[in-house]
């Protein structure tokens, strides 16, 4: 065996046990929180800045029921 046939040999053989070794390898579990908010950092921020935008706009045209979370919305009190 010519030492070009045994490189291709040793070469598809590592490609082959790690192609098995992906397939065969345990899944992660998902987190059981799927309430969990998707997203990174950005998005958060994004998220944040665009939330502080709509409060300011709602103080300047004076409607201020924006800044009161309705019943049944995140970070509304309990009656």
């Amino acid at each position: 065996m010519t030492l070009g046939a045994a490189l291709v040999l040793l070469v598809t053989a590592v490609v082959i046990v790690s192609l098995l070794a992906l397939v065969l390898r345990p899944r992660r579990r998902r987190l059981v929180n799927r309430a969990r908010r998707r997203g990174g950092y950005r998005r958060r921020r994004a998220d944040a800045i665009k939330r502080a935008a709509a409060a300011d706009i709602a103080l300047i045209t004076g409607d201020d029921s924006y800044l009161y979370p309705k019943p049944g919305e995140p970070g509304a009190s309990e009656p």
